[in-house]
């Protein structure tokens, strides 16, 4: 049990001594009598210095600074105030602050906490309190995939060859190998890999890198939950998604956007309904029309290939429109979910779901594509379309499909994106313990 929880769990006529130890913040003289505020993790205590009840030991009482960090033994009593404090009959200082510490009120800068995490925490009450709940949610995020089932592995961060992502990435170089070696854009290929060997419903935590920009909601560097589960599809894993979430709702805590409360829609029916476009029938120039400037593209290629692209253009800007809502977006055009199996009634969209809280995106499941040559036609499509040169890495994951890929679904959730809801902050590097 944490020292301030003990001691504020204390009975009201318990007159035992109890020794605590945690950091100075405050410190306030009357004379015969010292207050100070004592703070480990779990929240703050009064001690009181009083001279004529101390033992020698501890005398230099006069000598502790705010920052220090101080352990002590005494005896719990209510003030006039009713404020519940220690009173301390001896102890010692564990180790000193030797810098002016932050003023507790004042504290640090948004900018300055976020890349002096340790000092933030040690003087700010509500981002300990944000950090621990981050991570009560990481603990009962693993153990409902446990409890479902779901195997745990590592595939590494350091591979010989990118992926197929049109993400730029992070390189390094391997004086071993003496060639180079990235850091991973997504575990995606290595946990197919594990599936095919025979491993199933397997899921990984861990870090991804894409060398791109940062901003409110991105940053380079981020963790993903992905998971497969097996002869399942993206129906099964967006309720096994929806039952995760309620569970952190249960346990954790239930944000003010609860992200269990969604609207299903379908991309089609939703693009016709808020522009009254017919995205079958519609040209590229009426697509076109419909999407806000700033995020307006110019994609090469024919018509057939490309008008997946506009149309999911146009999906976003009619989410910024509604960035008021929860919603699961049903449908993705296969031009831009490459390695999804597509819909039987709609060959033009992948069986996938991407699930949106308050506009931003923080998961989304695919039914994975396991058709050899419409996974290479597709990887070759989209190589033409972005111009991009195929390499290793597409002829490893075609190789695999030839193995055979058992039918499958997967998820890929970012954690940032989900804690930010979860923590109800709009900036990604609150949630982040040392954000670049």
């Amino acid at each position: 049990m944490d020292y301030v929880t003990e001691f504020l769990e204390l009975g009201r006529n318990n007159s035992e001594n109890r020794s605590f130890n945690g950091r100075v913040m405050a410190k306030r003289d009357f004379g015969k009598i010292i207050f100070m505020t004592l703070k480990d993790q779990s929240g703050s205590m009064q001690i009181a210095f009083q001279k004529n009840t101390l033992e020698d030991s501890f005398q230099r009482y006069g000598e502790i600074n705010v920052g220090d960090i101080i352990e002590v033994t005494g005896t719990p009593f209510k003030t006039k105030k009713g404020t519940k404090t220690l009173n301390v009959s001896k102890g010692k200082i564990v180790s000193s602050c030797l810098v002016p510490f932050p003023d507790k009120y004042n504290g640090l800068s948004r900018k300055n906490g976020q890349q002096n995490r340790g000092l933030e925490l040690a003087i700010n009450d509500s981002t300990m309190s944000l950090f621990r709940r981050r991570n009560d949610i990481m603990r009962e995020l693993r153990q409902f995939l446990y409890k479902e089932n779901f195997q745990e592995v590592d595939t590494g961060i350091l591979q010989p060859v990118t992926n197929t992502s049109m993400s730029s990435e992070f390189k390094t170089y391997s004086n071993f190998f003496n060639r180079d070696l990235f850091l991973r854009k997504t575990p995606e290929l290595r946990l197919k890999q594990l599936l095919v060997g025979g491993l199933e419903n397997i899921f990984e935590i861990g870090k991804n890198f894409r060398n791109e920009g940062i901003s409110k909601v991105y940053h380079p560097e981020f963790t993903i939950l992905e998971l497969y589960k097996n002869r399942a599809n993206y129906k099964d894993v967006l309720d096994l998604t929806i039952r995760l979430l309620t569970h952190l709702n249960e346990m954790v805590y239930c944000p003010s956007s609860n992200p269990t409360e969604v609207e299903q829609i379908y991309l089609y029916d939703f693009i016709s309904s808020q522009t009254g476009i017919n995205p079958h029938a519609a040209t590229i120039d009426k697509l076109k029309s419909a999407i806000d400037p700033t995020i307006l593209k110019k994609y090469e290629g024919n018509e057939e290939n490309i008008k997946g692209l506009y149309i999911y253009d146009v999906f976003r800007t009619l989410l910024k429109k509604h960035s008021d809502r929860n919603l699961v977006l049903h449908g993705i055009p296969k031009e831009i979910s490459v390695l999804g199996k597509t819909f039987d009634d709609e060959p033009s969209l992948v069986e996938e779901f991407r699930y949106f809280v308050k506009g931003n995106i923080i998961c989304n499941g695919i039914t994975e594509l396991t058709d050899y040559k419409e996974q290479e036609r597709r990887i070759e499509q989209q190589a033409r379309t972005f111009g991009k040169t195929l390499d290793r890495n597409d002829d490893q994951f075609l190789e695999l499909l030839k193995i055979g890929l058992p039918p499958c679904a997967g998820i890929g959730l970012g954690l940032e994106k989900t804690l930010m809801v979860y923590l109800e902050t709009d900036d990604i590097r609150d949630v982040i313990y040392y954000p670049l």
